[in-house]
């Protein structure tokens, strides 16, 4: 069985692009649109990696140090970045904690591409819907 972030990877390549590789993309996801069926099933899925894993060990908040633990509360928002591809079926998750839930969606972003391209997993932004490049 292929592993969550190698489909991530395949999924990315076969999205289009070129011969350079593929495309994902990020949202930020809060209010009511986090409680709406298609994302509420990826805020579960964050429950059980916090449910599922010891405290201090707990996924970090994407944008400082706070820790999702057992005894917290859920996070406020989420960034969810998908490869662009015909039918992704990963995502790459980060929980967003209320304090820094106050960034602009633009600000979390900008967050998620500067982690994603410290790990080799971005090169270039194309830019953001709604808004000049």
């Amino acid at each position: 069985m292929e592993r969550s972030l190698a489909v991530f990877h395949r999924e990315t390549r076969e999205g289009g692009f070129g011969p350079s590789g593929g495309a994902m993309e990020t949202m930020i996801v809060r209010g009511g649109l986090l409680r709406s069926e298609k994302y509420f099933r990826l805020l579960l899925n964050f429950a059980v990696e916090v449910v599922g894993g010891d405290d201090g060990g707990g996924p970090m908040c994407l944008a400082c140090e706070y820790e999702f633990r057992r005894s917290g509360g859920p996070p406020t928002a989420l960034a969810v970045t998908i490869p662009i591809h015909v039918a992704p079926s990963r995502a790459i998750i980060s929980g967003v904690c209320e304090a820094c839930a106050r960034l602009s969606d633009e600000e979390l972003t900008d967050r998620v591409y500067r982690d994603l391209k410290k790990v080799g997993l971005a090169t270039a932004v194309m830019g953001y819907v709604g808004r000049e490049n």
